[in-house]
């Protein structure tokens, strides 16, 4: 199914801020929460695409008109498209030879749940809760299972599967736990970063083989400065620094984001930092990259209507420097806007104690402003 608005000019149908026809569409379909989100993931529905100027692409989907149907009419044709086949607030997918389910947030660390149908009548249903970035992939075959079942380090998923009678199964990894309670599986996976995979069938033939993972080579081993532990660490504004995080947690777990990309490894902090490492001599160098972190200049926005760029709302005037042994090695030049990403690097040869202080001023009515220096994939060398 899809959206079509021909006829109404993008003023009157409206965004994420000021409101508008699809707004008022689907404000009650997607139990929006706040009123700056527009069509959030939901189970069923998910994004529904716009018809765009290639009608031909959308010739074969259903047509919701923009403007002709009140949020209860819209409720019921979507309900009417798109029928519940389980419940929980987790996205899913439910086809005849595959099921997806996943956590549908994309920042925030919110738990998810399902409880969904397993699409036939052997593997009744699937029942658990998801968290930020795990997901469940299962290939049915027969009246054979493989699932392959992925979370983040440290962060454990469980859930159960439901079958009409005992099944066999294959543990194929330390990480995983299986146990038949009853009339279910009970399924715990110890998350270490990596995907594993099992396989669940009715009989012993039926069951699949694990697919054979498809791995890059193994990265050269490198020493990240922001992996060893510090020894002093002073933090001002109770803006506490983050390791391969934004430093800025009020909105969940955010990627360190600089000039547009991604980094996966670094460190985040506020203004008035100071952080020391005991190197003890080891080290022949370090390089790194900095830069503000983007999520510093997100919109604050007030109502529907008032919204304030941190753009316009402070000057900034930073330096990020590096000493050794209290001698300085390396000092930034001043940091007064987001554009671009910067390169240091520093010798270290000899240096016992490294010192990074991040320091200078923000001026802001808002007494609440900050801004987030990020120092990333800052690499040792022996």
């Amino acid at each position: 199914m899809a959206v079509d608005y021909e006829g109404w000019s993008p003023e009157e149908l409206g965004d994420a801020w000021t409101g508008g026809i699809l707004r008022e569409v689907f404000e009650p379909v997607y139990h929006i929460r706040n009123g700056f989100e527009l069509m959030p993931k939901e189970s069923r529905f998910f994004y529904l695409p716009l018809v765009t100027d290639r009608r031909d692409a959308f010739k074969g989907m259903e047509k919701l008109k923009a403007g002709e149907m009140d949020r209860e009419e819209a409720q019921i044709f979507l309900s009417g498209a798109y029928q519940e086949t389980g419940y929980g607030n987790a996205y899913y997918a439910v086809y005849p030879e595959l099921i997806i389910v996943m956590n549908s947030r994309e920042n925030e660390e919110e738990s998810q749940w399902f409880c969904i149908p397993g699409g036939d009548d052997f593997l009744m249903r699937m029942q658990g809760a998801l968290s930020l970035w795990q997901y469940i992939v299962v290939k049915k075959k027969d009246r054979g299972y493989l699932f392959h079942v992925n979370t983040e380090k440290g962060k454990n998923l469980c859930f159960r599967l439901y079958f009409s009678h005992r099944p066999v199964w294959t543990e194929t990894s330390d990480q995983v736990n299986i146990l038949w309670q009853d009339d279910f599986l009970e399924i715990h996976v110890q998350g270490d970063g990596n995907p594993v995979e099992f396989g669940a069938a009715d009989m012993q033939e039926h069951l699949p083989r694990p697919e054979q993972a498809v791995r890059n080579p193994a990265p050269e081993e490198t020493i990240l400065l922001s992996d060893l532990p510090w020894s002093v660490l002073e933090a001002a504004d109770g803006c506490v620094l983050q390791k391969d995080a934004c430093a800025d947690t009020a909105f969940g777990r955010l990627p360190l984001a600089v000039d547009h990309l991604r980094y996966s490894r670094g460190l985040s902090m506020g203004n008035k930092t100071r952080i020391t490492w005991e190197l003890d001599g080891q080290y022949r160098g370090l390089s790194f990259w900095y830069g503000f972190d983007m999520d510093a200049w997100m919109p604050k926005i007030l109502d529907r209507e008032t919204i304030i760029w941190d753009r316009a709302d402070k000057s900034i005037s930073m330096r990020a420097r590096l000493f050794g042994d209290g001698k300085e090695l390396f000092c930034s030049p001043e940091l007064t806007s987001t554009g671009g990403v910067h390169e240091g690097a520093v010798d270290l040869q000899g240096i016992n104690r490294l010192e990074l202080v991040v320091d200078g001023a923000v001026v802001s009515e808002d007494p609440e402003a900050r801004v987030y220096l990020d120092i990333l994939n800052p690499v040792l060398d022996l």
